[in-house]
């Protein structure tokens, strides 16, 4: 089964931790693989999802330029997008305010293998999803 992540953070040693963090938990959930889609701006990731299609988990950073992820997880939302969204970012200031956007878990960087392993509910949901 495949999953589609889009992963939204304007720095890109993130992205490589996270696929890192995927690539991982892969190994130890042999029945899923992930398609990781990276974007370094809320714009980037908003246009792309007009012209294609929504993913399965957004795993978006808080301050970013120009939409910081609270902004770019209430777009998701009000354009009918029920992804599952994850924060992972290093300022746990924005952690009730994500709340409002109905987002699964607010994760603080940096972030280890195995609290990132058991927050990974979203994949067994999803394979429940694809089952029916």
């Amino acid at each position: 089964m495949q999953i589609y992540v889009a992963l939204c953070d304007d720095e890109t040693a993130c992205h490589e931790i996270t696929k890192k963090l995927l690539a991982d938990y892969r190994q130890k959930t042999a029945s899923v693989s992930f398609s990781l889609s990276c974007f370094t701006s809320a714009k980037n990731l908003l246009n792309y999802i007009e012209e294609n299609a929504a993913f399965d988990i957004y795993i978006l950073d808080i301050i970013m330029p120009d939409i910081n992820g609270i902004q770019l997880g209430s777009a998701l939302r009000e354009h009918g997008d029920n992804g599952f969204i994850i924060y992972l970012t290093s300022y746990p200031d924005f952690a009730v305010e994500s709340y409002n956007t109905d987002a699964l878990h607010y994760l603080l960087k940096p972030i280890s293998n195995s609290y990132f392993f058991s927050v990974c509910l979203p994949v067994k949901i999803i394979a429940c999803r694809h089952k029916t």
